[in-house]
C-alpha cells in the first residue's frame, strides 16, 4: 500500500485521504520521439503533454522504463537517464499526477524492447539475466522511492506473458521470478503495491503466467484489445455484444484472484465514431461493475511508426496530432468524469 494519502483500501479499491479515488490516466511516449523518450529527453514537450494530462481530467500516467537504455552495458547504469527518471516523477509530482511506472516492458506496442547484451537469454530461466533483471528491479525502485507517496504501484512488467521466453520456462520459473523482482521491489520502495500487467491471453491460454499461482502481487492487471484477432472467439467488430463481454469478464476473472486494475485500454481507430463510441459506452461501466478499479488508455499519442511491428498499432491515441481528443474516443473521458459519482459495485470474491 502507498504511503502519504493514497492507499490500497481492504476492498481492493484505491483511497486517498479516506475518499475513493479511482485512477484514469494514459500510458505515455512523447509524440516525437515514441519509445526513444530516455535518450531524446525531449523536456518541454514532456511537461507539456502532463499539463494536456491535467487539462483533460486525467489523474495518473504509466509510463515504461527501457532496461537497454537504462543499463546499456551490462551491470553499467547510465547515470543520465537515472536522473531523467528522477525528473519526471518530479514532474508528475508538481502537477499531482499519480504514476504507474513499468519495468520490463520488451513487448511494448509490438515494439523489440531488450538490451542487446541479453543475446538471446532467457529472461525467466537463465541464471545471468535474472541477477541482472533483479539488480535493475532493485536500482530504479530504489531511485523511485522518495516518490513512493505518487505512485499507484509499481508495474514489474508489460504482458511478458507474450514473450517468447514463455514457452521454454516452466510456470514454476515465471512464479519464482515473479517472486525475486517483487520482493527486490518491495526491498527498495516497501508500501507501494506491485502488480504485473497481461493481455487477456494469461486468462484464454497456457503461457506460465497462472493467476492463481502468482501470489506475489497487490493487484491484478488487464490490457484489454478490441481487436477480434487478440481474442479466442470471432467478434464481429466494435458493436458486436459479444466482443462488449469479453474485456468485463476478464475482469470479473482476474477480480475474483484480487484486486484488479485496467492498464492498456484501446480501440481500432478505422472501426468509425460510432461504432467506438458504442463499444466504448459499453465495456467501460461494464468492467467497472466487474471491479476494475482503475482505468489507463492505450497511449496519451499516436506513436512514431519506427520500431512498430504493425502500423495500426501506432494510430491508438487518445489525442490527435494537434492534441484536441480524437472524436471517437471522448467516450473515455466521459466515463473518466462520470467515475466520481457512479455507485461502487459490491464486487465478491467468491467468483471461482
Amino acid at each position: 500500500m502507498a504511503a502519504s494519502g493514497l492507499k490500497l483500501g481492504v476492498e481492493g479499491y484505491f483511497v486517498l485521504n479516506g475518499e475513493r479515488f479511482v485512477p484514469v490516466g494514459a500510458n505515455y511516449w512523447p509524440a516525437s520521439c515514441g519509445f526513444d523518450l530516455w535518450q531524446a529527453w525531449p523536456a518541454a514537450e514532456i511537461r507539456r503533454d502532463l499539463d494536456a494530462f491535467v487539462s483533460l481530467g486525467l489523474n495518473s500516467i504509466r509510463f515504461f522504463l527501457r532496461w537497454q537504455d537504462f543499463e546499456p552495458v551490462e551491470g553499467r547504469y547510465d547515470p543520465k537517464i537515472l536522473g531523467r527518471l528522477t525528473e519526471l516523477l518530479k514532474w508528475c509530482g508538481e502537477r499531482g499526477l499519480y504514476a504507474l511506472p513499468t519495468l520490463f516492458t520488451s513487448p511494448a506496442a509490438g515494439a523489440v524492447q531488450e538490451p542487446r547484451w541479453q543475446n538471446q537469454r532467457n529472461l525467466f530461466t537463465d541464471d545471468f539475466m535474472r541477477r541482472r533483471a533483479v539488480d535493475f528491479a532493485l536500482t530504479v525502485a530504489r531511485l523511485m522511492a522518495p516518490s513512493r507517496s505518487k505512485l499507484i504501484a509499481i508495474d514489474l512488467g508489460h504482458e511478458l506473458s507474450r514473450l517468447p521466453d514463455c514457452r521454454t520456462a516452466t510456470p514454476a520459473a515465471i512464479q519464482s521470478w515473479c517472486h525475486d523482482m517483487a520482493a527486490a521491489v518491495r526491498g527498495a520502495c516497501p508500501k507501494v503495491p506491485v502488480v504485473c500487467g497481461n493481455g487477456p491471453d494469461q486468462i484464454t491460454g497456457e503461457n506460465g503466467w497462472r493467476l492463481g499461482d502468482l501470489t506475489e502481487f497487490d493487484l491484478q492487471s488487464i490490457h484489454g484489445s478490441a481487436f477480434p484477432h487478440e481474442h479466442p472467439v470471432v467478434f464481429d467488430g466494435l458493436t458486436d455484444p459479444l466482443g462488449h463481454s469479453l474485456l468485463p469478464l476478464y475482469t470479473e476473472i482476474a477480480r475474483s484472484f484480487g484486486p484488479v486494475m485496467l492498464s492498456d485500454i484501446g480501440i481500432a481507430p478505422t472501426g468509425g465514431v460510432k461504432q467506438q463510441d458504442a463499444y466504448l459506452q459499453a465495456v467501460l461501466p461494464a468492467c467497472w461493475n466487474a471491479g476494475a478499479n482503475s482505468f489507463f488508455w492505450t497511449s496519451f499519442h499516436d506513436l512514431p511508426a519506427a520500431g512498430l511491428r504493425h502500423d495500426v498499432e501506432g494510430n491508438l491515441g487518445l489525442v490527435d496530432d494537434a492534441g484536441g481528443v480524437k472524436e471517437g474516443v471522448r467516450g473515455f473521458l466521459d466515463f473518466a468524469q462520470a467515475l466520481p459519482e457512479m455507485p461502487r459495485p459490491k464486487v465478491s470474491t467468491d467468483y471461482v
